[in-house]
């Protein structure tokens, strides 16, 4: 059954035009979002900047007052009504994607599963949220926003937040989370200090780095790095754990420790490394680093037909080392357009003009 909302405006009822079918939304018949749940027991996360004595009343009082949910859901955290999608609480299902938004962690746990409205553009969103919980919707996002991160208009989620300390922090929930670079958690540690001047009275309690669980982290992630540096099976199982668990920079600092290795172990990390979502654009940058064209031709290879690579950045590439191999010269001509291919011409005729290589017989 379709559910159509009107909202007072003067004298008579509007019309706002949403409905929910189908689990979409639709305004005036067009679809605006899809409606997707968060299932019970999912943790969730804000950054704001807390005195010590406020802390210290959530963590006795097992939340915050119901009358202080509802104003933050109306008005946002702090009165901030102008926030990117209007007033609620704004919260990520990742415990440190948001750090820079303040230096204590809230953490909301769902005690049951709740609806939210993933919208197709910004413009909808936030004439939607006065009117949202009369759907049983709870939160907003857009397809254009980080994917972790939502507005909340429900005040009972809202009022149910807790400040956890620094070790229940990173036992709890920065340990599920990939790996992090021993710089991504210093950065971590250090914004939440104080040490920003208008915030100087504020900080975690306990601050972040003196807990046990943030120096294990940093020497797991430094006993990784360390393991790639010279081939054998330590360098395969650490590399394996990185590209499995590793956060994109942790990735990203294998990948410079392995491209200065040029044994056959380190071309096998890379191609491994083509078909890992969060880096494999990434591999471009390592392939003419401390080695001969001809060891990274298969990775090339195997990147152009996975579709990692580009035709014109390898084109790039390919001029900085001054050697084209002919296999890469049919592909072009294969798989290039007409504006590839007079790129690629004018590039090859660079590098015969600096006698590297002659290859007029291929045009």
């Amino acid at each position: 059954m379709a559910i159509l909302i009107y909202v007072h405006a003067g004298l008579a009822n509007e019309p706002l035009g949403f409905e929910i079918r189908e689990n979409q939304l639709f305004q005036n018949g067009q679809p605006v979002a899809a409606i997707e749940i968060l299932t019970k027991g999912t943790p969730l996360f804000h950054w704001g900047y807390l005195e010590n004595q406020y802390i210290k009343n959530i963590r006795e009082q097992g939340g915050i007052p119901m009358e202080t949910a509802k104003t933050i859901a109306q008005n946002g955290a702090g009165g901030r009504n102008g926030s990117s999608w209007g007033a609620g609480f704004y919260i990520s299902l990742d415990p440190v994607d948001s750090f820079t938004y303040g230096n204590t962690a809230f953490v909301i746990t769902l005690d049951h599963d709740v609806k939210i409205a993933r919208f197709y553009g910004r413009d909808v969103v936030t004439s939607f949220n006065s009117v949202a919980m009369e759907y049983g919707i709870s939160a907003a996002t857009t397809t254009a926003a980080q994917p972790t991160w939502y507005v909340f208009f429900d005040a009972e989620v809202i009022q149910k937040q807790s400040v956890p300390t620094a070790d229940e922090f990173f036992k709890k929930y920065v340990s599920k989370i990939p790996l992090l670079t021993v710089k991504n958690l210093k950065m971590l540690a250090d914004h939440t200090k104080g040490s920003d001047s208008n915030y100087r009275n504020y900080q975690y309690d306990p601050p972040l780095d003196q807990s046990e669980e943030f120096k294990r982290l940093g020497d797991q992630a430094n006993r990784l790095l360390e393991a790639i540096k010279n081939p054998g099976k330590d360098s395969a199982n650490a590399f394996n754990i990185i590209l499995k668990k590793g956060s994109a920079d942790l990735q990203r600092e294998a990948l410079d420790i392995i491209g200065d290795r040029t044994d056959a172990q380190a071309l096998t990390f890379l191609k491994k490394a083509l078909r890992n979502s969060k880096i494999k654009r990434s591999i471009i940058s390592y392939v003419n680093t401390g080695r001969e064209f001809d060891d990274y031709y298969e990775i090339i290879n195997e990147g152009l037909d996975l579709g990692v690579f580009h035709l014109a950045s390898l084109i790039y590439k390919f001029k900085k080392f001054g050697r084209f191999p002919k296999e890469f010269f049919q592909k072009i001509f294969d798989k290039g357009d007409s504006e590839i291919k007079s790129f690629a011409q004018a590039t090859f005729k660079e590098i015969n003009q600096r006698k590297y290589l002659r290859c007029e017989n291929l045009f």
